[in-house]
């Protein structure tokens, strides 16, 4: 059940990283792939050379593996996420109000703000979840500071106009930094 779960949001979900929506549905293919190797090896007689030998080479070939799949999986040296940060707190105005789309994006600047306690100056805005009553107040909630219209269908220049002497800037996951001086 897990596992159509995850399997039906990350197909319908529609975001282009949504493999990751999959690791569960993984997870519970090795738990059944185990089982059913389990099984298989309990046709066996117990104990005995053919089981053995069967269970080292699965082994063997899980552990010969890793070297060929762990520069794939190793994020030790992508610095892409620190870089956009760097760029983003040099770039951006003092006070702003900040309108992402792009998960990589709000998720490295939300890793900024709140976790490297860095710029706690700038108001950062999910574009994607304005539509949402539930993000408007935490919005409001987390930046006491700014004005949130408390309306339905609510657009990122409805809360740009609410928010006036504020620095606009707008990141989307293909366009660089666009920032719009204070009105």
């Amino acid at each position: 059940w897990m596992g159509m779960v995850f399997l039906l949001f990350a197909i319908f979900y529609g975001s282009y990283d949504s493999q990751v929506n999959l690791l569960p549905v993984w997870l519970a293919f090795a738990i059944w792939l185990a089982y059913g190797l389990q099984d298989l090896l309990g046709l066996l007689p117990e104990r005995s050379k053919r089981q053995t030998a069967i269970a080292g080479l699965l082994f063997a070939a899980v552990m010969l593996r890793i070297p060929f799949i762990f520069s794939s999986v190793d994020a030790s040296k992508d610095f892409r996420a620190q870089d956009f940060i760097e760029q983003a707190m040099q770039s951006i105005p003092r006070n702003s109000l900040v309108f992402v789309d792009g998960d990589e994006q709000i998720f490295s600047l939300w890793y900024a703000q709140f976790g490297l306690k860095q710029r706690t100056d700038m108001a950062i805005v999910a574009e994607g979840l304005l539509p949402y009553k539930w993000y408007l107040e935490n919005l409001q909630y987390t930046y006491t500071d700014i004005n949130v219209p408390q309306r339905e269908h609510l657009q990122p220049s409805d809360l740009a106009a609410a928010n006036p002497g504020r620095a606009i800037c707008y990141i989307s996951r293909d366009e660089p930094i666009v920032c719009v001086p204070e009105q």
